[in-house]
């Protein structure tokens, strides 16, 4: 009879955890609180990121382009910036260094167009950049985080794959598998590849 109850008691425990696992991932409120702790999070360290790179000099002195603070995220959006950790994962330190006049410059009115909230303009001065210079996987981070903040997480996941893959060539192995979860939730069909150019 004891046994019984026991075995009772632990299926009717059971139950209700089940049933509260279940509320609670159903009680938008608890996703939508947390949602927005990321958003803070993420948007507090990529300001700090890109205050890092307005400071940085090209080797060769390019012309001169106004410098302006990026545009805060707005809170409203649906998809947040990127982690902070996966672009900085993909920014080498020699990145913009390395890029001649002409390139930095590109790179500026890119990054000037984005703060101008005019994607299209600056998705088209990356992908010139890119075709220039495939070799640099910041500038697909770059990319990705541009798709990112506008809500195109496929698009998003592969360019930030292709950050990976350009990590990998220069055997920077850490800093593309730091990339893997990211690319995971945005494009699922890319980590695999990832994960097998890793494993070469």
């Amino acid at each position: 009879m004891k046994s019984l109850l026991g075995r009772i008691i632990l299926f009717l425990i059971l139950v209700i955890i089940v049933l509260a696992v279940i509320a609670a991932l159903q009680n938008p409120q608890v996703w939508r609180r947390d949602w927005q702790t990321t958003q803070q999070f993420v948007t507090q360290k990529w300001q700090t990121l890109h205050h890092g790179w307005e400071h940085q000099e090209p080797t060769t002195k390019a012309p001169s382009v106004p410098k302006k603070s990026p545009a805060p995220v707005v809170v409203a959006k649906p998809i947040p910036g990127p982690s902070p950790a996966i672009v900085r994962a993909a920014a080498p330190k020699t990145f913009p260094q390395n890029l001649n006049a002409s390139q930095y410059a590109l790179l500026m009115a890119a990054r000037e167009a984005f703060w101008q909230h005019d994607a299209a303009v600056a998705l088209a001065d990356y992908h010139a950049l890119i075709r220039q210079l495939p070799h640099i996987p910041q500038l697909y981070g770059e990319v990705g985080n541009i798709y990112y903040q506008t809500g195109h997480p496929l698009s998003a996941g592969e360019a930030y794959a292709e950050a990976a893959k350009t990590l990998i060539a220069e055997r920077q192995y850490s800093s593309a598998a730091a990339l893997l979860p990211l690319i995971s939730t945005l494009n699922p069909n890319q980590a695999p590849l990832i994960r097998q150019a890793l494993a070469r």
